[in-house]
């Protein structure tokens, strides 16, 4: 009986390749590069690369590792911590290797996934490539994310809501998934649905600025000035990142402080002399202060940079007031953006 059912429920080899680690010492690796990468911050990114590659160093030929380089490069560049023309290409290499040594590597298709859509702008090849790896891992909530993040820049708000609350089911305890999927029924312009998955989000994670970040445009859109004030003011942190330090300067803009946010932009152009700040944080606050010409200006950077932000601007709720501009659909434009979506 025990010969027959083994027969019956075991995985097919192809099921398995990617996670024949050489040996234990070569797994124990990946999991701690895989837990740097977990703690989803700039010191935790940086941590993890040098684990991968370390483990990448002694074992050239094992998939994983170069799966989750890939991933630590591309959140890298998600979050604005990296330029993206530094961050992505090395993801996309990344991916290609796990690939290569392994092309039934789920994480390593979800992750070229993702770097072709933010990467190259070849929105419907990426996604194919997402859906190829759920199909042949359906239970890797990572994919899930992934794929819902890129249907949320695709203004397919109710693909992305599937996908991410079944990102959330398959692993509830996900900082990313949950916030990810408050993220999506914001741009639905769900304020107050929103809300309660940041919420969650900070539960699990309460020293989290990109969660702050999310959970004060929530307060925004609900028109509850207080509480994103007090929130976005949890993004200031030491060293301050531009990304979510951005919400602050959104948020005092909004409240009738043009002073205060004029000062956050200030501290933003210092910050660029000496690190990379993702034009999407100025085209915000520029946007919040009715700066029509400078808004378009960071756009357009942010748009020839492939910074990840960017490609949400279409639905983002902050650029409502310069939708109808030319400039604008033609910026979208350049996301090549499918015209289905």
């Amino acid at each position: 009986i025990a010969d027959t059912l083994r027969v019956s429920f075991e995985p097919a080899e192809s099921q398995l390749a990617g996670y024949k680690a050489p040996s234990a010492e070569a797994h124990v690796l990946y999991l701690r590069g895989r837990q740097a990468w977990n703690r989803m911050t700039q010191e935790g990114f940086l941590s993890a690369i040098e684990i991968f590659q370390q483990a990448n160093s002694l074992y050239p030929d094992y998939s994983s590792p170069y799966a989750g380089l890939a991933d630590a490069y591309a959140w890298l560049a998600v979050w604005g911590m990296i330029r993206p023309a530094d961050g992505l290409p090395k993801a996309r290499d990344a991916a290609k290797k796990a690939l290569s040594l392994d092309p039934k590597s789920a994480h390593a298709l979800v992750s070229l996934g993702l770097t072709t859509c933010f990467g190259e702008s070849k929105w419907e090849e990426g996604l194919a490539l997402v859906k190829e790896g759920l199909t042949l891992q359906p239970s890797y909530s990572e994919g899930y994310h992934i794929c819902g993040i890129c249907q949320s820049c695709l203004g397919r708000l109710d693909e992305a809501r599937q996908s991410l609350e079944w990102a959330v089911y398959l692993d509830p305890l996900s900082v990313r998934t949950n916030r990810v999927l408050g993220l999506a029924l914001y741009l639905a312009g769900r304020g107050k649905e929103a809300q309660q998955w940041f919420e969650a989000a900070i539960a699990l994670q309460p020293d989290s600025a990109e969660s702050y970040y999310l959970l004060a445009r929530a307060y925004l859109q609900q028109g509850k000035y207080a509480d994103a004030l007090e929130t976005a003011r949890k993004c200031d942190t030491v060293p301050p990142r531009a990304v979510p330090l951005s919400i602050l300067g959104v948020t005092l803009a909004l409240s009738g402080d043009r002073a205060g946010a004029l000062r956050i932009l200030q501290r933003l152009d210092e910050m660029a002399d000496s690190e990379y700040v993702d034009p999407s944080a100025s085209a915000a606050i520029h946007a919040s202060l009715g700066n029509r010409e400078a808004t378009f200006d960071f756009l357009k950077r942010s748009v020839e940079e492939h910074a990840p932000l960017a490609a949400f601007m279409n639905a983002d709720p902050l650029y409502e007031s310069i939708r109808e501009d030319a400039r604008f659909r033609e910026l979208v434009a350049e996301l090549k953006f499918p015209s289905a979506s």
